[in-house]
C-alpha cells in the first residue's frame, strides 16, 4: 500500500501480474470517507497512455460509501471486504466501479494521473 495520505489506513483488495502489466487495487480509508486507488504498470499501460505507470483514484464521501456497501450487499463489512469482492468478481476496474456507481446515482469524485503522481 502506498503511504501518501497521512492519516489513512489501506489495504490491497487486489494484485494481478500477467504479460509484463500489473494492477493493483488498494482501498483507503480516510477521514474523508473511502478511496479506491487503482494502479497499471507497464506495457500496455505505456502504450495507452504513454507513461508506464497509471493511476485511477475514485473518491466517495462517507455517506455515499455507507450507501454503496448497503446496495453492495454488506453495509455493516469492511469496505476493503466488501469493494474487493466487486473487484474480485469478473475482473472489474475502477472505469467498472465507476459506472456502477453512475448507474446507482452515488455521488463521487475522481481523480487520473498518467504518470502515476497527484499534483
Amino acid at each position: 500500500m502506498k503511504d501518501v495520505l497521512v492519516g489513512s489506513v489501506g489495504t490491497n483488495v487486489l494484485s494481478v501480474h500477467a504479460a509484463g502489466e500489473s494492477r493493483t487495487v488498494d482501498v483507503v480509508l480516510s477521514e474523508n470517507g473511502v478511496e479506491v486507488w487503482e494502479e497499471t504498470f507497464g506495457p500496455t499501460t505505456m502504450s495507452v497512455h504513454g507513461t508506464p505507470s497509471h493511476i485511477n483514484r475514485v473518491v466517495l464521501g462517507t455517506s455515499a460509501a455507507q450507501e454503496a456497501m448497503s446496495l453492495l450487499g454488506n453495509r455493516d463489512g469492511a469496505p476493503a471486504e466488501v469493494l474487493g469482492e466487486f473487484f474480485k468478481t469478473g475482473e472489474k476496474t475502477t472505469l467498472d466501479l465507476m459506472d456502477w456507481l453512475d448507474w446507482s446515482a452515488i455521488p463521487y469524485e475522481v481523480v487520473s494521473s498518467v504518470d502515476g503522481f497527484f499534483l
